[in-house]
């Protein structure tokens, strides 16, 4: 199983976070953790991995 990882974050936290979901020992093989900005297609991926960053009520993504 292939799992996208992807995040928008304002100062890395979210990044880090979801990479390290990714990482896990035992878990499907993840792709790099990269900003949700620069995924394109989708295809070939059977699940994700999303993080957003929250500041207060108002999201990053």
């Amino acid at each position: 199983m292939t799992v996208l990882v992807g995040c928008a974050t304002v100062a890395g936290s979210t990044r880090e976070i979801v990479q390290r979901i990714g990482e896990r020992p035992g878990r499907p093989a993840a792709l790099p953790a990269r900003p949700l900005g620069s995924v394109g297609a989708v295809s070939g991926c059977e699940d994700f991995v999303l993080g957003s960053a929250v500041h207060g009520p108002a999201s990053v993504a």
